[in-house]
């Protein structure tokens, strides 16, 4: 299993690896009005463990702001159950970024990283459209769970 690694470039920190009860999770000491950013794209498994330890960090951070940039499946789908890993109910505008895989009717597969601002939740989840770089087909969702089940918790505050 890989260790939780972090990177930081560009006043973001980039995770890596698995989300469980070993995770070093950093303690910060940030001022106010400084904002912790978290890409969580290499993220490749979360725990129950990991879940609980990420919530109870998120508490630690009381107030200060957090936000979550180019949220992969794992996370999405704990997040759309325990909404306290970000921070409760009233706490997807936290979420800036989601990172899906998608693929073309050619079966050319990408990840593609999707600003929530332009999703479209007004009846059901709807994605921006992306041309496969391949063969320029749209790109669909090539999830397990159906985008709507995924995404949803995010429209609760925005």
């Amino acid at each position: 299993m890989i260790d939780l690694q972090y990177k930081y470039s560009d006043g973001v920190y980039y995770l890596e690896g698995v989300i469980d009860e070993h995770a070093n999770l950093k303690t910060y000491t940030i001022a106010p009005d400084q904002v912790i950013r978290w890409n969580l794209r290499g993220i490749t498994l979360i725990n129950s463990l990991g879940i609980r330890l990420m919530v109870r960090f998120i508490k630690e951070l009381g107030d200060a702001s957090i936000e979550f940039y180019d949220c992969p499946t794992p996370f999405l789908e704990a997040a759309s159950i325990i909404p306290s890993l970000i921070g409760g109910p009233n706490s997807a505008h936290r979420v800036k970024s989601v990172y899906l895989p998608m693929r073309c009717k050619d079966h050319h597969q990408f990840n593609a990283s999707v600003p929530v601002k332009e999703i479209s939740f007004d009846d059901g989840v709807a994605m921006p459209i992306f041309d496969c770089p391949t063969c320029k087909m749209p790109l669909d969702p090539n999830l397990e769970l159906e985008l709507e089940d995924l995404l949803s918790f995010l429209s609760e505050d925005s």
